[in-house]
């Protein structure tokens, strides 16, 4: 047993309805601490990312009765001061350490002294703090005024519970300046952990004649735009991912386009290494599907804001738009075909965000925070 497997660590999580960027780190800190508990408000596993699952069902957990409620994953969203009351009431007494995994509330824990708290910040709540990405932005304005008594009480707790943390880590630079404007405390960015070794040891496939995007078809994510795009072109797509969008894109698509939902990772893995180039529209805290398909020898195409401008070298791995429009995804598409790159390079690219540079920071952290 190593150093950090003699520390008693409480892993918390806002919930757990789906998997995105956010379960791909709580997945390799669980598989760091095989020895810690993991409690979130809501655990609902499903049939996607069984790998994910499979992890989880291999720790203590400690969930509420709202897991067992027959609702969409839409309805929790109007669910949450229950969510904030489970974190809150929870007792850590017997716990050296929690780790929150946060990109909501679930680093509201009232502790001792005793208890160390490490908060992994995925971005300051969105919808808090108003960012443009969010469910609540999109709320009718009338709704929103009726809620902005709520959100301001939330943004004080908010604020309240970050500065009580004995440290804050982050995905990236990008919100590690967000994380200073919110909170008025620095941060340490530890990237988040892309299966950059298995990637690289698989066998490789000779590039073919499409481009691919992965995600999932929500709005903020404008795979629209790049639907669009290439609605205007001749080339080649193919969209890994499923959500609410699909259908209509789906009938908005034309003949060069295809759709493949939800794929098993050696599929996913796979087509990212035959794709001639990876394009990415949206505007996110930091982008891991990015840092895959750098891994895969694939270079990127992607929107030159959030995460995408601290793993896009110009140029180089990839090439950056400027503006969120299908426009400049066309005038991106234009640039890119003119360009020469180096897969051995791209490859490299993204050794500094992989799981081990991960585990080995995360490690490091929690010792220096529990022995301080």
């Amino acid at each position: 047993m190593n150093e950090t497997g003699k520390i008693k660590i409480a892993i918390t999580h806002d919930y757990l309805l789906e998997y995105g960027g956010a379960e791909m780190v709580l997945w390799e800190i669980l598989k760091i601490f095989p020895q810690a508990e993991l409690y979130s408000p809501i655990i609902r596993p499903t049939k996607k990312q069984r790998a994910f699952w499979l992890e989880v069902s291999k720790h203590k957990i400690h969930s509420s009765f709202l897991s067992s409620l027959p609702l969409p994953k839409l309805a929790f969203k109007f669910l949450l001061p229950l969510q904030i009351g489970f974190f809150k009431r929870l007792k850590f007494d017997d716990y050296d350490l929690v780790i929150s995994s946060s990109a909501g509330f679930s680093k509201f824990l009232n502790l001792t002294e005793k208890t160390k708290h490490i908060a992994y910040i995925h971005t300051p709540p969105r919808f808090v703090w108003g960012y443009e990405t969010s469910f609540f932005h999109k709320m009718p304005g009338v709704l929103r005024f009726i809620l902005k008594p709520i959100l301001n009480k939330w943004k004080r707790q908010d604020i309240e519970y970050a500065k009580k943390a004995d440290l804050i880590l982050t995905n990236s630079k990008n919100i590690q300046g967000k994380i200073r404007q919110a909170y008025k405390k620095d941060s340490t960015v530890i990237y988040p952990p892309a299966d950059v070794a298995n990637l690289l040891s698989s066998e490789p496939s000779g590039k073919e004649d499409f481009y691919l995007t992965i995600g999932r078809i929500y709005p903020y994510k404008r795979i629209d735009l790049i639907v669009e795009a290439f609605g205007k072109t001749k080339e080649k797509l193919i969209v890994i991912g499923d959500g609410p969008g699909r259908r209509r894109l789906e009938r908005i698509s034309r003949e060069n386009i295809s759709f493949r939902g939800f794929v098993d990772e050696d599929v996913k893995v796979e087509l990212l290494q035959k794709a001639k180039g990876f394009v990415f529209a949206a505007e996110e805290d930091f982008g891991i599907v990015m840092v895959e398909a750098l891994a895969a020898g694939t270079p990127v195409i992607a929107f030159a804001k959030g995460g995408a401008i601290e793993i896009v070298q110009e140029g180089k791995n990839g090439i950056l738009f400027e503006e969120q429009t299908k426009e400049s995804i066309i005038q991106g598409l234009k640039e890119f075909a003119s360009k020469k790159f180096d897969s051995e390079f791209i490859k490299k690219s993204a050794w500094k965000f992989s799981s081990e540079n991960f585990r080995k920071e995360m490690e490091k952290s929690v010792l220096r925070t529990v022995t301080s």
